[in-house]
């Protein structure tokens, strides 16, 4: 009997541990992400590059500083975790405060909660080039 129980546990140790998802891959920091930010209420936009996992940061006037990190979670689907920073105008990084995360997929418009009449678009990705190959592709 205890030997039963142990195998019935250990399948369903088995068939949990394959169901649950898969962890978020590590931001690649050697992949720009190119964004388009559209502020229709202010009828202004904001194009911008960082790399994955860094930080896009943006200013409208009257409405505070945000800054937009985005992270690839599903290459397949060309997917990003994008998180929305937000505080006063002007403020430090440091003390903006984490206030949403959308999934976006590339070239697809979001509608940020958070920033209401904001919607981001992940325009691509592309690698990092060094100084060193800039050089070399002139």
């Amino acid at each position: 009997m205890y030997r039963m129980i142990a195998v019935g546990g250990l399948l369903l140790a088995l068939f949990a541990g394959g169901t649950a998802p898969a962890a978020a891959q590590p931001a690649d920091s050697n992949r720009i992400v190119d964004v388009h930010v559209d502020v229709g209420s202010e009828n202004q936009s904001f194009d911008g590059s960082m790399p994955e996992g860094g930080r896009f940061r943006l200013t409208i006037a009257g409405r505070g500083t945000f800054e937009l990190s985005a992270v690839l979670v599903n290459a397949a689907t060309r997917t990003f975790r994008v998180s929305v920073y937000s505080g006063a105008e002007h403020a430090a990084s440091a003390d903006l405060r984490l206030v949403e995360r959308v999934d976006a997929r590339q070239e697809a418009s979001v509608t940020l909660r958070s920033v209401p009449g904001v919607s981001v678009v992940i325009d691509g990705t592309r690698a990092r080039t060094t100084a060193r190959q800039r050089k070399k592709q002139r």
